[in-house]
């Protein structure tokens, strides 16, 4: 056993040196210019492209997302070293604990992943009124529609603000369209279906000639019911959540109950042979699979 989890160390800590970007001494002094993002170029096999993590990375970016390459291996590989180790013990078998580290290995990262995108839509979902707000002030007082973005870029953080910044420099500085620099706003948002909208607004009432500031006023408007219409669907989402935890709970405490009254009979069934590891791993994933399909239900449900 411990040369099995020797083995996963070393080869965590060869994927972060080899994934993570290492920082020299002239990137502390600022001599050179840090990437971006550093991105893992896939391998091409003779028929299939094969790159795990690459994929994530990249999916996380097209929805708004930013997220190191290096960190989701070492998020997988950690994770995968921990349940080896928890269902060696629990199960009493290498070839249960090396499928469950398996699975691991390849769902903690996807899940990762989709929990960045949440997070980053949900931020920009926050900060998109207060950039209203501040859209509006600035047009109101006298500014013009790009002058009143670099003003929002100054009063909104990252990374709604970030974004604010890239469309004002492209436009004031690059000579970039307007409609075009929040176009490309929005591919690198995820194309929020919020931040759609406000686009949307602004380049249908240019090119009307109406007054920009009512437009945005109007979608500001339409922004807080949509937020208190998703507050309203996971108050009732959060009701399903608790009936599956209290029917879990009400499960766990009967198992318990019988190990307790049986005197180990009930660990000895299910751990003396490999038939019955197989139907407590079997049990065992089809609870932890009831959850993620009664989450991912309620998520598409009230789109939260």
């Amino acid at each position: 056993m411990i040369y099995i989890f020797l083995f996963f160390l070393c080869l965590c800590c060869a994927v972060y040196y080899r994934f993570v970007p290492q920082t020299t001494l002239g990137d502390k002094l600022g001599i050179k210019e840090q990437p971006e993002r550093f991105k893992l170029q896939a391998p091409n096999l003779p028929s299939v492209k094969l790159n795990y993590f690459y994929q994530l990375v990249s999916n996380a970016a097209d929805n708004g997302a930013v997220i190191q390459t290096g960190h989701v291996s070492l998020i997988a590989i950690a994770s995968a070293i921990f349940t080896f180790v928890a269902a060696a013990f629990g199960f009493r078998s290498v070839i249960l604990a090396a499928i469950t580290a398996t699975v691991a290995f390849f769902v903690v990262p996807k899940l990762y992943a989709i929990h960045s995108i949440n997070a980053q839509r949900e931020k920009i979902t926050e900060q998109l009124s207060d950039a209203i707000l501040s859209l509006t002030s600035a047009l109101r007082a006298g500014k013009t529609l790009v002058d009143a973005i670099g003003t929002a870029a100054e009063d909104i953080p990252a990374p709604l603000g970030a974004e604010f910044r890239k469309v004002y420099d492209s436009v004031k500085h690059g000579g970039e369209e307007l409609s075009s620099a929040l176009n490309k706003m929005l591919v690198r948002s995820g194309n929020h279906y919020i931040l759609m909208k406000l686009i949307f607004a602004i380049n249908i009432t240019r090119q009307t000639g109406g007054n920009i500031a009512a437009a945005l006023e109007g979608v500001g408007m339409m922004i807080e019911n949509e937020r208190f219409t998703q507050e309203f669907a996971k108050s009732h989402s959060s009701h399903g959540k608790m009936v599956a935890i209290v029917f879990n709970l009400i499960v766990l405490f009967v198992t318990v109950n019988i190990a307790r009254t049986t005197g180990g009979a009930f660990a000895e069934f299910f751990l003396s042979d490999m038939k019955g590891r197989i139907m407590l791993f079997g049990c065992i994933a089809i609870i932890i699979s009831g959850w993620f399909v009664i989450y991912r239900m309620l998520s598409t449900i009230f789109d939260i």
